[in-house]
């Protein structure tokens, strides 16, 4: 697996609820429900929209509340998207059901059941590993990249110097 990382310009953080890796999170979101009014709260419109396969056996709903969930929450929760809808699709790829879960109630939905994940210790971690990232990467330039990779055994993180280029920023947010 490996990961593009790029410094990005600091920018509002409400839009990051854990404060010490505000500058490092970057998100995309999926839509809105609604135009917002407010740029300062546009976020309270966002929704995370999901798919995963239909729930059939107790194998997929441990699956899916063990990674799927974790994913789909980490990853809204990092950037404050209090929505994900998700569709329940068949073999064919056609949506059977759809699903709303608020954000900050997902991780009820594991509390308390065998080989779940929490969302403290996943905080805490993503917390080292940005504070640990921050101290490899040494070029503060928005328009440097690096390439993060986990390669087998999965027992090192490489961070590599990618160069000047390749940048998801658009030149307004470098000036």
């Amino acid at each position: 697996m490996t990961i593009k990382f790029f410094f990005t310009p600091p920018y509002n953080c409400k839009l990051q609820p854990i404060e010490n890796i505000w500058t490092v999170v970057k998100g995309k979101v999926t839509c809105s429900d609604t135009k917002p009014k407010d740029l300062d709260k546009s976020v309270d419109n966002y929704i995370e929209l999901k798919t995963t396969k239909l729930l059939e056996k107790s194998k997929d709903t441990y699956n899916f509340e063990r990674y799927k969930l974790l994913k789909f929450w980490a990853q809204s929760f990092l950037i404050g998207i209090p929505k994900v809808i998700v569709g329940f699709r068949d073999d064919n790829g056609f949506v059977k059901q759809v699903k709303e879960y608020k954000t900050l109630e997902i991780p009820r939905i594991v509390r308390g059941k065998s080989g779940m994940w929490d969302p403290t210790v996943c905080l805490n971690f993503a917390s080292q590993f940005f504070d640990w990232l921050k101290s490899v990467i040494v070029i503060n330039d928005p328009k440097s990249s690096y390439t993060i990779s986990f390669n087998h055994p999965f027992q090192e993180i490489k961070v590599e110097y990618a160069g000047i280029g390749n940048s998801v920023l658009a030149e307004r947010h470098i000036k």
